[in-house]
C-alpha cells in the first residue's frame, strides 16, 4: 500500500505508450510542486484527487486546456530556480498520446483488453458488420452520416456541459446509450473523445451498463476499429459489473 495521500505507483497496463510518455513528463511536473498530497495537488489544479490520480498513471488524458492550468498553478507553487518541464513539450506529447492512430494493443506491457475477455471477430455477432473507414461505397456513405450526426451530437453535449447545463447532457448521453444502435453509441464515443471529452464518453459508455451482451460486443467491436480500445474496455467492464460477473482486475493474469 502507498503511504497516505500518495498515488499508487505504476501505469494502467491498457495505456499506450504514448500516454505514458505524456504521463511521465506530466509527473515530473506535478513532483516538483512543494505540497505534502496528491490531494492538497489536486485541489489547486481545480480537480479531484482520483482524476489526478488517472492522469499520473496514464488511465485519462486531462485536457489541452487542464494541462496549461496545471502548468500555470505549478509556476505559482515551485520556487523561480526550479526548472519545470517545457509546456511546449507537454502539450506536443499530450498531442501525441490523443491521437486515435496509437493503439494501446501496441503496448508491450499488455493488452487495453485484459486476454480473459475474448474478443469475437467482428462479423461474428448478429447484426454486426466491420468498420471499413475510407471503403467508398454506400456503407462508407452510411458511416459518413452517422459520424457527422455524431460530431454534431458531441457538440450539443459539449455546449449543455460548458454551459453549466450539465443534467441536459447527462439526460442526451443517458438517452444516446439506451436507445441508439451500437455503432452509433461508438461514433458519439469517438467524437467526444475527438472533442477531449474524455468523462463524457466514460458516462455515455457507463449508460450502457444494462444492454444486452450482443449490444455491448457490437459497441466494444466498433470501438477497436476505430483504434479506441481504452474504451472498449471500459463498456465490457460496466457491462460485468452490472451483471455481477467479476470485474477485470488490473494487472491479473489468466
Amino acid at each position: 500500500m502507498p503511504p497516505e495521500g500518495q498515488v499508487k505507483p505504476g501505469f494502467w497496463e491498457g495505456s499506450t505508450p504514448a500516454r505514458r510518455r505524456f504521463a511521465a513528463d506530466f509527473n515530473k511536473l506535478t513532483d516538483s510542486i512543494p505540497l505534502s498530497s496528491e490531494g492538497s495537488k489536486a485541489r489547486r489544479f481545480g480537480i479531484d484527487r482520483s482524476t489526478l490520480s488517472c492522469y499520473r498513471r496514464a488511465r485519462r488524458l486531462p485536457s489541452t486546456k487542464k494541462v496549461k492550468e496545471v502548468y500555470a498553478a505549478a509556476l505559482r507553487l515551485v520556487s523561480k530556480d526550479t526548472t519545470l518541464v517545457p509546456l511546449a513539450e507537454l502539450l506536443e506529447l499530450r498531442s501525441i498520446a490523443a491521437a486515435r492512430n496509437i493503439s494501446a494493443n501496441t503496448s508491450s506491457d499488455g493488452p487495453a483488453v485484459p486476454d480473459a475477455v475474448q474478443m469475437p471477430a467482428a462479423g461474428a455477432l448478429p447484426g454486426s458488420h466491420k468498420y471499413m473507414p475510407g471503403t467508398p461505397g454506400e456503407g462508407d456513405r452510411h458511416n459518413n452520416d452517422h459520424q457527422a450526426r455524431a460530431k454534431m451530437t458531441a457538440e450539443t453535449v459539449t455546449a449543455h456541459q460548458d454551459g453549466g447545463r450539465r443534467r441536459d447532457a447527462l439526460l442526451l448521453l443517458w438517452a444516446t446509450a439506451r436507445k441508439h444502435p451500437p455503432e452509433q453509441v461508438a461514433d458519439l464515443v469517438g467524437a467526444l473523445h475527438d472533442q477531449e471529452q474524455y468523462d463524457l464518453a466514460e458516462v455515455l459508455l457507463s449508460n450502457c451498463q444494462d444492454r444486452i451482451q450482443t449490444d455491448v460486443m457490437r459497441i466494444a467491436l466498433a470501438l477497436i476499429a476505430m483504434e479506441l480500445p481504452s474504451y472498449a474496455e471500459h463498456v465490457i467492464r460496466v457491462s460485468l459489473l452490472a451483471a455481477g460477473s467479476p470485474p477485470l482486475v488490473e494487472g491479473a493474469s489468466t
